[in-house]
């Protein structure tokens, strides 16, 4: 037999330019010339072209809208607005970056997130990896009933437990170090933890069961020979086997976690704890607020059921539209029109669903022309119906507002305090945390004309401090608005006509979050008054600003005077304050 032919040659199975005598030509070099021209002849093939002008499509359709927005961020709102985002800008610059992180407060709400986030990946990898190993590693028969239990959590929709999931919260009390002072599950970061925990644990606990089960059960034989007892062979040889596994779950669960939107915003009323994703909501009205596009909105709205014909939400719509009408562009009488014919649309077709909506908004039409306590009984109807119909949000506006009214009219008092005790109790049942400050600064105001706080000029008292309750104001905007008014009010009153004006210039930034709100009616009569009774003091430069500053107002409350007997009571006296204060050159 030849050597070629030997089955035990050593060089029976080489290339032939790898035998000793081969083909000298034939070299390393020459084969890999050979091999990037054979793949450089099928790169050239149509299909391959197809697939890589494919890719290269996909990933620039993919990128193109991140890109421009990462892009239109560093122009400002007002260029955008002038010319559109499809256009060359004319200046850039990190402005918006700069407010985004100070007003939005970004570290305090990411550290936030970081609070719910890690702890949550903690506990779920530790649940989630014990069960995994019982499952896997035992034999007993209901591992996989268990493990079905475990999988099942996946399957449930999270929107169908929201509502018995916030009621449970509410009944379950928690010491204060635990819930973060709120004393209850609900609005702690325990809470959000907790639920994510619930949720994710499933998953978990199905991806570790099936790593684990590739690991030999070899190993855990002989870890039991050398004696290692359960939870050695789970600590010290299949938890570190699990290394690939528990990294790939950590970053997954890392990023579900801290996306979370929904449980921060059901489960969680304090703006100075929810986490970044939902906190985020609140650049929205402070950033990119434009009322003109919510005034198209509800002329769209109006205009689809006139022609297509009505619905319960068209009665909403309607008494919408008529709380703009006199106030944005004073058509006074048409607004009021709009509110009645919510109103019968109402009463007529019984539209029990939207009868608080619509009586709520129709009591905001109401105030600019007909008398107070017109308004003041549509807000009781509009609570007495949401009531009815389990519309605690609604009820909450209302109580604000059955607080709001008395005080417009000049009702003592101690019959006002009386009224506002009910409400905050009711709200604070609700959990309705902003609309709680709301009233517990009417409370504070209350107290101030009584004489019950601590000096003529403040809010603070025994029970309330106003340094940090304004501290704390930072989600609702149109609470810090309805605030600094009711502050204009009583340092005008307590004769502090300086820290008037000051209060005033902080509600005047805030004032879009009110349009068609009554409390603008304070602002712009209180402001006034403070302007005149400080006139007299003020050097000429001020004198020049706050003259231009009165005319303002003076035209503002003339407009609504001309619809309102009330308004136009308090429009005759900024008047002749005026006319006492000063006499412009």
């Amino acid at each position: 037999m030849s050597t070629f032919d030997n089955p035990f040659d050593p060089d029976r199975r080489l290339r032939v330019e790898q035998l000793p005598g081969g083909r000298r030509d034939l070299t390393t070099a020459a084969v890999a010339a050979r091999a990037r021209s054979a793949t450089r002849r099928r790169g050239l093939k149509l299909p391959r072209v197809g697939l890589h002008a494919f890719l290269v499509g996909a990933a620039l359709l993919w990128l193109a809208p991140v890109a421009w927005a990462v892009f239109t961020s560093f122009r400002p709102y007002a260029d955008t607005a002038q010319h559109g985002y499809v256009s060359i800008p004319h200046t850039l610059s990190l402005a918006n970056y700069k407010n985004a992180w100070s007003q939005g407060q970004i570290p305090l709400h990411f550290w936030n997130s970081m609070i719910i986030t890690i702890p949550a990946i903690v506990v779920i990898l530790l649940f989630a990896s014990s069960v995994a190993f019982v499952v896997s590693r035992f034999s007993f028969w209901f591992n996989v009933p268990l493990l079905i239990f475990f999988m099942a959590a996946n399957l449930l929709p999270q929107q169908v437990i929201i509502t018995p999931l916030y009621e449970l919260y509410l009944r379950i009390h928690l010491p204060g170090w635990a819930s973060g002072g709120s004393g209850l599950m609900y609005d702690s970061f325990l809470g959000l933890i907790a639920i994510n925990v619930a949720f994710q644990t499933g998953f978990c606990t199905f991806v570790l069961s099936n790593y684990m089960k590739t690991i030999p059960s070899s190993l855990s034989e002989a870890a039991r020979v050398d004696g290692a007892g359960v939870v050695r062979q789970f600590f010290g040889i299949i938890l570190p086997l699990c290394k690939p596994a528990l990294a790939a779950l950590a970053t997954l669960e890392f990023t579900w976690i801290y996306n979370d939107f929904l449980w921060a915003v059901v489960l969680m009323s304090s703006g100075d704890k929810r986490p970044i994703t939902s906190s985020l909501t609140n650049l929205q009205g402070t950033f990119f607020t434009d009322n003109n596009f919510l005034y198209l909105c509800l002329c769209y709205m109006v205009n689809l059921s006139l022609k297509y014909g009505t619905t319960d939400a068209s009665a909403h719509g309607f008494a919408y539209f008529g709380s703009i009408l006199g106030p944005v562009f004073q058509r006074y009488t048409d607004g009021y029109r709009f509110g009645k014919l919510a109103i019968d649309l109402i009463e007529k077709h019984r539209f029990v669903a939207y009868k608080a909506k619509a009586y709520f908004t129709i009591a905001r039409v109401l105030i600019w022309t007909q008398p107070v306590t017109t308004a003041l009984d549509f807000i009781g109807t509009a609570f007495h119906a949401a009531l009815e119909a389990g519309d605690l949000t609604y009820a909450c506006y209302c109580c604000a507002y059955i607080v709001t009214h008395p005080l417009l009219r000049g009702d003592p008092l101690d019959e006002v305090w009386r009224e506002s005790e009910k409400c905050l109790d009711f709200v604070r049942k609700a959990k309705f945390r902003d609309y709680e400050n709301r009233i517990a600064s009417q409370q504070q105001f209350i107290q101030c004309m009584r004489g019950e706080t601590s000096t003529f000029s403040t809010f603070s008292d025994a029970h309330f401090d106003e340094a940090a309750f304004e501290a704390q104001l930072t989600s609702d905007r149109a609470m810090l608005c309805w605030y600094w008014i009711l502050q204009i009010q009583a340092r005008f009153i307590s004769g502090d006509y300086e820290e008037a004006i000051a209060a005033a210039q902080k509600a005047k930034v805030l004032l879009w979050t009110s349009t068609g709100c009554i409390q603008l009616l304070d602002y712009h009569y209180y402001t006034a008054l403070a302007i005149a009774a400080a006139f007299g003091t003020a050097s000429l430069d001020r004198q020049r600003e706050w003259h231009e500053m009165l005319i303002v107002h003076l035209d503002q409350l003339q407009e609504w005077g001309e619809n309102c007997s009330i308004i136009s009571s308090r429009t005759d006296i900024s008047k002749k304050k005026m006319q006492r204060s000063y006499s412009p050159n």
